[in-house]
């Protein structure tokens, strides 16, 4: 069956609509629902993204709450505010209210990852920032950041869901993009291997294209990176610009699918492959690694609500909302 038929199910092209299902019955298997961190997981393992979509949403915020992900916020953060603001005060402190680590961390990470250096690096991104050729854009009348979105992939209701970080327009080029704030400590120059083909910005730029109907043949995802050089206090900035094609965005839409097949295959089968390379990932031990060989951990797929998917979009009122034939039909 081709990408095609797989979307065409449901599809009412007279009112650009699925006619989706009722809500999951008993017996039948539950909505997932999709995002870019949560298929990154699945894809490394299986096993992993079971336990993690299990996990009540009050425990999942603890994961990973040690020096990287609330370091990486409030950088974020703060280089979101100076760029709807321009106001650099400002924008530390918001940076300074995103950064909440635990205080316990016993990762040297935190060694390199603490709170004057995250005001550096959003310091050093606004000043880059500065030199571009970019201005934020604005959706329906509000700025374009952290403007989330839910595609329905299916009759079913299955979705994909997501945040995209800023929207922009380059004013030299004449084109719509989406800008990823990201931050990394990685021991070498070039970044490019890391960003070039990663899926997350061409996947919101899809979502920025069919809200604008802007030219598919002529858009940019952006990468505006703090890199944390080992033995240097001063982070320095980075801004890695790709453009995108057609054929890009119709692959995205493949992988998409795939994905879902996957973990679909994987629920009705209960059975989540364990992946011994996610045991020790990023030098951190995995926090199911003692107990994900559990059979009991199986018996939790039959108390879950109708939506299976990581918590942390859970229940959130998406500000656009379309199907994938839209996304499809946009990018053909």
């Amino acid at each position: 069956m081709s990408l095609l038929d797989k979307i065409k199910p449901g599809y009412d092209p007279a009112t650009a609509s699925y006619t989706v299902k009722e809500e999951p019955g008993p017996g039948e298997r539950p909505r997932f629902r999709m995002s870019h961190s949560s298929n990154d997981l699945l894809k490394r393992c299986e096993r992993k993204y079971q336990l993690s979509c299990c996990m009540p949403e009050s425990d999942m915020d603890k994961v990973g709450m040690y020096a990287d992900l609330p370091f990486g916020r409030a950088v974020g953060a703060g280089f979101q505010d100076y760029i709807k603001t321009g106001d650099l005060d400002h924008a530390l402190f918001i940076t300074l209210l995103e950064y909440t680590p635990l205080v316990e961390d016993p990762d040297t990470k935190q060694n390199r990852k603490f709170l004057e250096r995250a005001f550096m690096a959003v310091e050093s991104l606004a000043a880059k920032w500065d030199t571009l050729p970019y201005e934020l854009l604005y959706i329906k009348g509000r700025p374009a950041i952290e403007l989330g979105f839910k595609i329905i992939l299916n009759d079913y209701g299955d979705y994909f869901c997501g945040f995209m970080d800023v929207g922009i327009w380059n004013r030299s080029k004449e084109q719509a993009g989406v800008v990823e704030v990201k931050t990394t400590g990685m021991n070498r120059d070039e970044l490019d291997p890391l960003y070039k083909y990663s899926p997350q910005a061409l996947g919101y730029s899809i979502m920025l294209d069919t809200v604008l109907a802007a030219d598919v043949n002529n858009f940019e995802t952006i990468y505006c990176i703090s890199h944390l050089h080992r033995g240097e206090i001063w982070p320095e900035s980075k801004v890695l610009t790709y453009q995108k094609t057609r054929l890009d965005r119709l692959n995205w839409i493949m992988m998409l699918m795939m994905d879902l097949e996957r973990a679909i295959s994987c629920y009705e089968n209960n059975f989540w492959p364990q992946r011994w390379q996610e045991c020790l990932a990023y030098n951190r031990k995995c926090q199911y690694f003692e107990t994900c060989n559990m059979a009991s951990w199986n018996e939790e797929q039959t108390t879950l609500d109708q939506e299976f998917g990581m918590p942390y979009n859970a229940g959130t009122d998406w500000e656009f909302e379309f199907t994938l034939a839209d996304v499809f039909e946009a990018a053909t």
